[in-house]
């Protein structure tokens, strides 16, 4: 099989995980995120809101709208997906299962969505994906928090993945913070010269 077949195979797998995973100010996630049937089961992103009192019906719409939707919105709308569906291949490559790298090839697509929100905000950027970019439509404050949402996904996909070892997850969260670290640097770099 081809790397575009296998992509093309893969692919409603990993969107899939994708918007499963996201987090959201509401208790349920929207029917229209759940996981395939055919993909194994995960535990479901824990609810945004962690205080001893649930926010408000007003709050939670308000973190629907400034901040979850957004990232929803970013994350569904575009992207090839090679980076998550390399990382599957790479697993099945070692004798591993797709289906289990699956968490973690999500959490680089987060890591690479807050990347990109970031990105542009740093590179003045007017379009992203065909779409005016989302400090354009939102402003520099919630894209940021937006773009840092997204970070937080990155490790909060990796801690609640029951069918991971707590080892297993310490190498992983590691590995995702060194991939940061030199992606940063990078950035740093392109922005001084």
């Amino acid at each position: 099989m081809n790397f575009a077949d296998y992509l093309t195979q893969k692919l409603p797998a990993v969107e899939a995980e994708i918007m499963r995973g996201l987090p959201s100010a509401t208790a349920a996630a929207p029917a229209a995120v759940a996981a395939p049937a055919a993909a194994p089961a995960a535990p479901a992103a824990p609810a945004a809101a962690t205080s001893a009192t649930a926010p408000s019906e007003h709050t939670r719409a308000d973190l629907n709208t400034y901040l979850y939707q957004p990232l929803a919105h970013f994350s569904a709308g575009g992207g090839k997906r090679v980076r998550p569906v390399l990382c599957c291949l790479g697993a099945e490559a070692v004798g591993g299962s797709a289906e289990a790298a699956l968490t973690v090839a999500c959490a680089i697509e987060d890591f690479q969505s807050a990347a990109l929100i970031h990105d542009d905000i740093a590179d003045k950027s007017e379009l992203r994906r065909g779409e005016k970019c989302l400090y354009k439509t939102l402003g520099t404050g919630l894209a940021i928090n937006v773009g840092d949402s997204a970070l937080v996904n990155v490790v909060r996909r990796v801690t609640v993945a029951d069918h991971l070892s707590d080892q297993l997850k310490v190498r992983v969260i590691d590995a995702l913070l060194a991939m940061q670290e030199h992606t940063l640097e990078g950035q740093a770099l392109d922005l001084g010269w």
